[in-house]
Formats: C-alpha cells, structure tokens, sequence
C-alpha cells in the first residue's frame, strides 16, 4: 500500500443599503428522540457498521464516522484488531508488534442496542515510509527527507532523488536542483532501509521564472466576528447559521433574494515572487504623483499593508482618538487600511512629488489626523476615482466606493551614508476598499471590466478580513499575501447516481472555484459590470434552499476558467473533522416565511473530485489536494462554472 493511501469499507451582500429582515430556519433530522417518536411502534433496525483506514508502517488508524443508523443513534464503537487486542471509539488507532494480514473488525451499537458489524482485512508492512517536502524558489528546489520512517528496527541508509526531468539522480536526506526548463515537474524520492526494502513518494511542484502559490486552509474553524453576525445582517441579509465549528455562513443573492448561497471562510496564503507588472516604476495600487522623475533601475520600494473591517470596539476607540465614526457608517464593510511604505529620496520624488528638503515638505503637505492636508487630499481623490469610475465598485458593493478618512504622514531617516530612507504611511477608513484591492490584483494596469486583465491574480476575489499584504518592489514585485477569505467556499449539489435534479439521491457537496467579484449586473448609472457577460445564459441553480434548485436559471455568478500556468500552483488542505452538509432535496424555500429551511446534518468530508477530472493530485493521507501549472482549465466564453474546482462530499 501507498503512503497516504486511505481505504474506505461499507457495510449493507444584498448591498442596497435597505433594510432586510431575513429569518433562517434550519431544520435537524439527527435526533434519536425525533425518529423515534416518528417511528414509535416499529421493527429497529440495525446499524450499518463503515470505516475507513489507513495503514503507515505498523501503524493503523481508523475512522467509523461512515456509520450510520436509520431510524437511531449510533451509541457505542468497538474495534476488534485481529491480534487478541480491542479499543473503543468512532476514531481509534492501533500499533502492531509484526507485519502481515489484519482482520479488523467493527462493531456498532445503536441507541435501542442492537449491532451492525463489518470486518476487512489490512494488510501491514513494515516497509520503509518515505516521505519529504519541497521548497520552491522559481527554477530552484531544495528537498528533504527527514521525515521518512523505517520499521522493525531497521534505518533508512540512502535516499534517492528523480527530478523527473531526465538529470542525474539526487542522494541524502536533503538535495537540490535547479531546473533547465519551465513547468510541472514531479519529484520523486526512493527511501532504502537497512534490509534493503524501499518505499517511494512523489511530490509534484511547478517550477518558471515568476511563481505565485495559493494554500487554503482552516476550513469551517474560523469564528464569525461582529461584522457578521450583527452588522451585515440589517443591512445586506447576511446570517451566521453557526458559529460553533463548523461555522457556515448564508448570503441572499442580491440579484434576486431568494437565491441564497452558504459559505464558510477558510484562511488564504499567497506568495509570489519575480512578479511583473508591479514595480517602482508603477506600483498599481499607489499614484506616481510625478512622472518626469525616472524610476532608478536599482530602486526598492518595501509596502506592508493591513486590512480588518471595524467592530463596535474599534469604533469606540476611533470615536476616543478624534475619528468620527457615524453608527450609519457601520454596515460591516467599514473598513480600515493602513499602508507603510519605505523608499529612497527619488523614489519619494516620483510617488509623492516631494521636492527639496523631505522632512519639510511632508511637514507642509500633510496634516496629522482626520483633518486633510494637500496630499492627504490628492491621495482620496485619486483612491475615490479609482472607485467610483475606473474600477467602479458599485457593482461588487452594491454602493459608492467611499472614503471617510485618509491620514498620508511620513517619517524621514537619515542613513549612515548621507542619504535617506523615507517611510510615508497612508491610513484609510472606507467603504468598498476590498473591492479595490480585488481590481490591483487582477486588472493591474488592464482597463476593467471588458479590456485584458494584467495582474498577477488568476482570479478576482478579495473579501478578505485580517489581510496583510508584504511585498518588495523593484523591476518587479516579490510578495507574501495572508488573509481570511468568506463568499467562496461553498455550499452545492450534484444531482446524484440517477443524474436527475429534484430527486433523492441529489448529493450535498461544498467546492472551491475561481470567480470574479462583480455578482450585480450594470444598471445605467453604472454601467461597469463583468457579470454583463453572462446576460442571457443560464446553468441549473444547485443552491440548496434556492427555490429554484435543480432549475435552469441565470447565472448568479461571474466565473473564471483559470488556465494556470507554470509556476502557478492551487493548494487546499481540507480541515479533519466534521462538515455541515446541506441536503439539497429536502431543503426548500418557504414561500410564507420567505426564508430557505435545511436539512442539515454533521459529517466527515472526503473528496469527490477535480473538475476537469486529472487536473490536479489528491493525497488523502495529509487531506490535500494540489493542481500545479501549466494545466488547461477548459471551460467556454464566457464560462458557466468556475473552473478549475475542488469538490467535497460527505464520507458515509
């Protein structure tokens, strides 16, 4: 058996700025006390006993949250590991004193008890483990494999490196390489003990000369913070369906608020480095305030950004320290951004225009606080034309790109060789600034929303919460990205075996896919949309709770079709533990109530699938899923889903 390989058996925003009252039902099917009042009076019926294993070495785990009982609860496990030797629980793992063939046999017991059984055999070697990383630096990869394991007393004597690009082979634990050409290249180490038995690994990364990694991560364990669950509500529908892991989230489309969509937020780290397209010279996401000062060739500029919405708290802090904040404003998308950005002299010259002595002109050019001086001035007009036209944000918010406050100071630093290094800091209270953000990343210098996007984001979504954003500009940008991402990872349906929509066996999953931030349409007076693409199509709604689920309706969504390219990596490292399932045939809209009721119920997640299928590795072992470029994503013009995707289903 593989490293990581995991066996299964069975046995038999509307942004409007209106006030929206919006009641979630959710309605529990798992109850003992209900089935039985449901099924007073009749036969009991067994449990059905399922587990799942994986075996490392001697090592055995496994896991019977694929136990199920009908018309019950499943009250108690039991583990038989076919050596003399027991344990108890939904979980449990086991060490075995010598390899071979293991019957291992559950037992569950229902609440009214009776059993269910199920018995497989597993076979154990003590064949050595190998297992290794890889870190990445454009065409430079450095490996190690420390963390490969030998059993029965033996050790590992030699590691064994294929690059997988026809070079000779690496050897010790650790090794590097530099790779000749561009693209996904896959890697594998061959592990020998000291009884010359073996075991292998693959690892598969992508290696070019501009390189940008995207890892999820962090799935349904994030808490909802007020902005959730008591500012967004009155205003945009928003609602918190749970803020006990794991935590998921309901948004009614604004399009049409009926159709609801569940999410849950997950955390997102993004590194890229030699990225074009973002440097000194045109940073994007700052004014070059004077262009007639040329860019030094050898010139760095270091940019640290953070972003968080404003809670009651912060509110009350700002409101302490002379910044106004209306209650109006607080709509769960008042935003604070602080940027700090260090440069030399020149630099400071083109960014800024600041002339002569630094220090004095930024003490004349700006003024401490909410009050505006010239450039505090300059720099919000030049962010709020950039929000109400060029990148209107109208049609990602729902509202006005609006800046409340902006407060641009500077300290000057004298260096020890005459020169000086000067550190400005811009801080931003607003409305729509993610939206901003979103269009930096993806257009770049493109014209929005018909013309070719040139960013170094494959997609366009930022509704990001707790980001940070570091990077170093030069002829280009390097960066390292963190955040917390919501409205992406998503509740769906499939239609099930029968490959009919509106029927029983419809399947409850959760997906990742790339989008774009627009959802509204354009209206005349903004007329900027990049879901006008989509006008006139459909695709089925497989939003459960939707009233129209399983329906062919209009497209609720601006999707991408991300074709990555090499170096361009898509990682998700799914949480452990159970998700909440939202069962597409039983859920439905409540016409009176005007609100979706579930059927929800508590799993363990496995994974179901890429789509397009192949495009990318799955190793359950470690819940990790990994698509690296270049791969074609498929998908037509415009696309009618977000591609490529990541899907889920309940483990039962």
């Amino acid at each position: 058996m593989a490293e990581g390989e995991t066996h299964p058996t069975e046995g038999p925003k509307p942004r409007s700025k209106l006030l929206l009252a919006v009641v979630i039902v959710v309605l529990l099917l798992a109850g003992g006390g209900f089935a039985a009042v449901l099924l007073a009076g009749s036969a009991n019926q067994p449990p059905t006993a399922a587990f799942t294993y994986l075996a490392t070495g001697l090592d055995l785990s496994v896991d019977a949250s694929g136990s199920s009982d009908a018309d019950g609860t499943i009250s108690a496990f039991a583990w038989d590991w076919g050596d003399g030797s027991s344990a108890a629980g939904r979980a449990a793992s086991h060490t075995y004193a010598a390899p071979g063939a293991k019957t291992v046999t559950l037992t569950v017991t229902d609440n009214r008890g009776t059993t269910g059984r199920r018995s497989e055999t597993v076979q154990i070697e003590d064949r050595p483990i190998a297992r290794f990383t890889v870190s990445r630096d454009l065409i430079h990869v450095d490996v190690d494999g420390s963390a490969s394991q030998a059993f029965g007393g033996a050790t590992i004597t030699t590691y064994a490196w294929d690059w997988g690009d026809g070079s000779p082979a690496g050897s010790g634990v650790t090794a590097s390489h530099d790779y000749a050409t561009e693209g996904r290249k896959e890697i594998t180490l061959t592990a020998t003990d000291s009884r010359s038995a073996t075991g292998t690994a693959i690892r598969v990364t992508s290696v070019a000369r501009t390189t940008v990694d995207v890892v999820m991560y962090d799935f349904f364990q994030l808490p909802y913070e007020e902005w959730w669950y008591s500012l967004r509500g009155p205003v945009y529908g928003d609602r918190v369906l749970s803020n006990a892991t794991p935590h998921t989230n309901l948004y009614p489309w604004a399009g049409d608020l009926n159709d609801t969509f569940v999410y849950t937020n997950f955390r997102q780290e993004i590194t890229g480095r030699n990225v074009s397209g973002y440097s000194v010279g045109s940073p994007v996401f700052m004014p070059v305030l004077n262009g007639s000062v040329p860019a030094s060739p050898t010139a760095e500029m270091t940019v640290d950004w953070y972003f968080q919405y404003i809670d009651s708290r912060r509110r009350q802090q700002l409101i302490a320290d002379g910044w106004f904040i209306s209650n109006g404003w607080m709509d769960g998308f008042l935003a604070e951004w602080t940027m700090w950005v260090a440069m030399d002299y020149d630099t400071s010259r083109r960014t800024f225009n600041v002339t002569g002595d630094p220090s004095a002109w930024w003490a004349a050019n700006t003024v401490a606080g909410p009050a505006q001086g010239w450039l505090d001035s300059y720099y919000g007009n030049w962010l709020e034309t950039l929000g109400k036209d060029t990148f209107d944000a109208w049609n990602a918010f729902e509202w006005y790109y609006t800046v409340f406050y902006i407060d641009v100071s500077a300290q000057v630093v004298q260096n020890p060789d005459g020169t000086n290094t000067t550190i400005a800091k811009v801080y931003l209270v607003s409305w729509g600034q993610e939206v901003l953000i979103a269009r930096w990343f993806y257009w770049g210098t493109g014209t929005y929303p018909d013309g070719t996007p040139n960013g170094w984001r494959r997609e366009e979504v930022a509704w990001y919460e707790d980001l940070t954003f570091n990077a170093t500009l030069g002829a280009r940008m390097d960066f390292d990205l963190s955040g917390i991402m919501g409205y992406q990872f998503i509740v769906t349906a499939n239609p099930g075996p029968d490959g009919q929509w509106k029927t029983p066996d419809d399947e409850p999953m959760w997906a990742w896919y790339p989008q774009l931030m627009d959802y509204i349409y354009s209206e005349p007076a903004h007329p900027k949309s990049e879901m006008d693409r989509w006008i006139g199509y459909e695709a089925v709604n497989t939003h459960p709770g939707s009233p129209y689920y399983g329906q062919m309706y209009r497209i609720d969504q601006a999707f991408v079709a991300w074709g990555l390219v090499a170096g361009e990596t898509i990682t998700i490292i799914l949480s452990a533990g159970d998700f909440l399932w939202y069962r597409p045939y039983t859920s439905y809209w409540d016409p009176g109530l005007q609100t979706p009721v579930f059927d929800t119920f508590l799993a363990p997640a496995k994974f179901r699938g890429f789509v397009p299928a192949g495009i990318g590795t799955w190793d359950d072992a470690t819940r990790t899923g990994v698509i690296a470029g270049p791969v074609i994503a498929g998908g037509g013009n415009p696309p009618l889903e977000g591609l490529p995707r990541f899907e889920f289903v309940p483990r039962t």
